[in-house]
């Protein structure tokens, strides 16, 4: 990935399917897949745990469907992020009293990450809070947690603080008091929701709906 005027442009990267030889060997389930093996080796393929996968590769070669055999395929927003793109993004702290959200304690939708510190982030100055999510940032960060549908970087990365830990987000403008469920209310909603029939753990997590302005 490299970055061009704020978006992302996606290379291209070696197909996982194939391990980026354009070729991989088909596998079919081993005849005693379903039969648990309490420790013993499996005597057609060596499993030995009890819910191992049995597969037996073939020994002969085919060309990868994932790639058609070119041993490369184009990165997306479910690849990782360079670490010196997130590194570049500037980190505002926004702190607040609010209780945590539901969605920070069990789902972290639109979260790069968030913790739950008991109030240890209250000690501590804005400096090194930031200093301590830059020091989280290890390369494993999805582009998806960060860009838009478009690519598009944001502005900033915001570090939003509740009463007993903080969630680190993508910011496209400061951001004040989260629009997310506290966890009791979160709960409750996701299970009624559930109960109608609907997505109850994304109705507790994107938590109140935007009023739109006139």
């Amino acid at each position: 990935m490299r970055v061009e005027d704020g978006r992302i442009v996606y290379e291209a990267k070696p197909c996982p399917g194939c391990n980026g030889t354009g070729r991989f060997r088909p596998v079919q389930r081993c005849p005693r897949y379903d039969r648990p093996q309490n420790g013993q080796p499996c005597p057609h393929c060596g499993a030995t745990r009890k819910y191992d996968h049995h597969y037996l590769p073939s020994d002969q070669e085919e060309t990868c469907v994932q790639c058609a055999g070119r041993g490369q395929v184009l990165e997306d927003r479910c690849d990782y992020l360079p670490r010196e793109i997130l590194s570049a993004l500037p980190i505002v702290v926004v702190r607040s009293d609010r209780s945590i959200t539901w969605n920070e304690s069990y789902l972290g939708l639109g979260c790069l990450w968030s913790t739950v510190d008991y109030g240890r982030h209250r000690t501590m100055t804005d400096e090194e809070l930031v200093a301590g999510v830059r020091n989280g940032q290890h390369g494993s960060t999805q582009a998806i947690a960060v860009v838009d549908d478009q690519g598009r970087l944001p502005p900033f990365i915001a570090i939003c603080c509740s009463d007993s830990g903080y969630s680190v987000r993508s910011a496209w403008k400061l951001p004040q008091l989260l629009q997310e469920w506290d966890e009791e209310t979160g709960h409750m909603v996701g299970m009624a929701v559930y109960r109608a029939g609907g997505h109850g753990t994304m109705a507790a997590a994107r938590g109140k709906p935007v009023e739109k302005k006139e």
